[in-house]
């Protein structure tokens, strides 16, 4: 408990210095987390649930029952992965993975503030199992986006869609990944295509779970 105590001070100090004008506040609890986090959540209003993945494949921890898989699963509050060796910096290229486009495009409300806040590039990105295919948006649907930038982009999606997606959102330099979470079945869809659970990849990117509005 005391080296614990410590190193939130070592943290609170680090923070303060590279954001003074956000306010800090900070405890200990000896719980459980998965018993702990949802319960402490409830009423209160919190745009991020940021967790780290300690050098791990965060989407792998999720599949085999890890603290995230259970959070993303029980709070209503977007979880956000920061991969271990990641460096802050502003966000200006996000990467949006959407499963439908055309349906997903008007739930993401939490994206579409990220994006208006930051002034970042968005683009949509959709897996297909077909080279070349076109993103059909509705026109009618893409209404609450105006005002930001963002294009619309179909990919292959390979033998693997969590290494086609991370490769992408690398070779894009993206600075964040943001996924919409379906709670039934969104993890068993993602990876249908893969030969097995252990073929996942290790984020290099910070990774945004939005919860299905």
């Amino acid at each position: 408990m005391e080296y614990a105590k410590k190193d939130l001070l070592d943290l609170e100090a680090e923070l303060k210095k590279m954001c003074p004008e956000v306010e800090i506040k900070s405890f200990i609890v000896k719980q459980d987390p998965k018993s702990f986090i949802p319960h402490f959540l409830e009423g209160k209003d919190y745009d991020f649930l940021i967790t780290g993945t300690k050098g791990m494949s965060a989407l792998k921890e999720m599949t085999v029952g890890s603290v995230t898989a259970f959070l993303m699963d029980r709070v209503d509050t977007p979880v956000l992965a920061i991969p271990e060796d990641w460096n802050f910096k502003p966000l200006k290229s996000i990467m949006a993975a959407m499963e439908e486009p055309d349906k997903d495009l008007t739930r993401a409300a939490s994206l579409i503030r990220l994006v208006k806040a930051t002034g970042a590039q968005l683009e949509v990105v959709h897996t297909s199992e077909q080279v070349g295919v076109p993103v059909n948006i509705e026109t009618s649907r893409i209404v609450p986006w105006d005002g930001i930038n963002y294009t619309l982009t179909a990919i292959h999606q390979g033998k693997s869609i969590p290494k086609t997606l991370t490769n992408y959102a690398v070779e894009k330099k993206a600075d964040l990944m943001v996924m919409l979470h379906r709670k039934r079945g969104f993890f068993e869809r993602l990876f249908k295509n893969s030969f097995s659970r252990e073929e996942l990849f290790v984020i290099q990117t910070p990774l945004l779970i939005l919860p299905e509005a």
